[in-house]
């Protein structure tokens, strides 16, 4: 019989089938300071918001927060709980849906906000903090993770173990008619530490109160050549368990209204003109090779 792990796992697998071990290692490897300069720029830790002033930051923790709040020295395995977002570290939906706003965007930052316009006029808030938007050393990294995670939603199961997104039955699978492709990642938040043998057991019964919170983040339509994604989703359902089959649909159903109903999108005919390019585009390949 097949037992559990998840075989070979490069990057790419570790954000579709949300392989923790995975990035246990590479937090280790990378370290807390480079870990948490990096994260800074996404919001957490902070309040990236124009207009809402109370705000919470939530906790990006640091040895130096570390030391300031609990009088103790940053350990190895503090990392390695930071590096899937547990241990010290919280967030808030908010900071959630905006670091995977910045993903979207390929490291272009929009600063949320409440306030759209006054009596009709647009209004735009004027701060003294502008942030800084996030640049990498090559541009194609941020293409791999919007790959990565559009597979969580849409790499379908296969013949090898372990290898479709963790998110795929509940949303593509669901609705094979789906007109966009949209990308996400699943996540849980612990609310109290409850070991695997109460977890296995069919005699123990945990209270509903101690599930784990279902966490979903993601943003559509992804990975189309005619249209930049338009809409950041952040769900978190408490209790709820699972983030893939839980919070995933609802966040789902969040996005169908926005790009279906509300901007009334047509993928058909902007998958027709996406088809025309490729068509055009190999015209002049075959062209320039007579």
């Amino acid at each position: 019989p097949i037992g559990g792990g998840h075989g070979h796992t490069d990057l790419k697998k570790a954000i579709y089938q949300s392989c923790d071990t995975f990035f246990y290692d590479l937090g280790h490897r990378m370290g807390i300071d480079t870990m948490h300069g990096f994260l800074s720029q996404f919001g957490f830790g902070d309040n990236f918001t124009l207009d809402i002033s109370y705000a919470r930051t939530g906790v990006l923790p640091s040895r130096d927060w570390k030391m300031e709040s609990r009088g103790e020295p940053w350990y190895p395995g503090d990392t390695v709980n930071s590096s899937i977002g547990q241990g010290y570290m919280w967030a808030t939906p908010l900071q959630l849906a905006t670091a995977t706003a910045i993903m979207a965007n390929k490291g272009q930052v929009v600063q949320p906000r409440m306030l759209k316009a006054v009596d009709g006029v647009p209004f735009e808030p004027v701060t003294d903090n502008p942030r800084q938007d996030i640049s990498v050393s090559d541009p194609d990294y941020w293409r791999y993770i919007h790959e990565s995670m559009t597979m969580v939603v849409h790499r379908p199961y296969s013949d090898v173990f372990r290898d479709y997104g963790t998110a795929f039955e509940a949303i593509a699978m669901a609705d094979r008619e789906m007109p966009y492709k949209m990308a996400g990642k699943s996540g849980t938040a612990q609310v109290v530490g409850i070991s695997q043998e109460i977890l296995s057991s069919e005699d123990i019964e945990v209270s509903d109160l101690n599930k784990d919170h279902g966490l979903f983040v993601s943003f559509a339509p992804s990975m189309h050549s005619q249209i930049d994604p338009q809409i950041a989703v952040a769900v978190f359902v408490e209790n709820g368990e699972h983030g893939s089959s839980v919070a995933g649909p609802i966040a789902k159903a969040v996005i169908d209204t926005y790009l279906l109903d509300i901007l009334e999108l047509d993928f058909a005919e902007l998958d027709r003109q996406a088809e025309a390019e490729l068509l055009a585009a190999d015209r002049m390949v075959a062209q320039s090779n007579d």
